[in-house]
């Protein structure tokens, strides 16, 4: 069973609202990144967190990696590799998008993280990876 979230038809673009249920913004981000590295980045974040010495390298690190096995798990877990690049970048930025909302105040000096532009980050990544013909 792959792993690559196939959605391309438009064909229900104006059902009504009330047809399913609402899906926030940060959860349509979310379903693009493997549940292994969700799984994982909250895991060792918050483990990091707890602890009383500053472990910047080590928060760094397991961000890289992270976002290195997103598309590695991807490629990996899917049978069908036809196509699959536009796939594996949309998911790769989607790590960076929700990680930038989700933990960049914890990871980034203040004044490279504004609560305002992670927001706005989510809304616009989730506006175009909507519309982009991702099989």
């Amino acid at each position: 069973m792959g792993r690559l979230l196939r959605t391309v038809d438009y064909s229900d673009t104006y059902k009504s609202e009330q047809d399913e249920p609402q899906v926030n913004v940060l959860e349509k981000v979310t379903k693009l990144i493997p549940t292994e590295v969700l799984t994982a980045w909250i895991a060792i974040f918050g483990l990091l967190q707890q602890s009383p010495k500053d472990l910047s390298e080590l928060k760094w690190g397991a961000y890289v990696i992270c976002l290195l096995m997103t598309p590695v798990y991807l490629f990996l877990s899917e049978k069908n590799k036809k196509g699959i690049g536009l796939h594996l970048v949309t998911s790769s930025l989607a790590f960076v998008v929700w990680s930038y909302s989700i933990s960049g105040a914890l990871l980034l000096p203040a004044e490279y993280y504004d609560g305002t532009a992670a927001s706005v980050s989510l809304i616009l990544f989730s506006l175009v990876s909507a519309v982009l013909p991702i099989k």
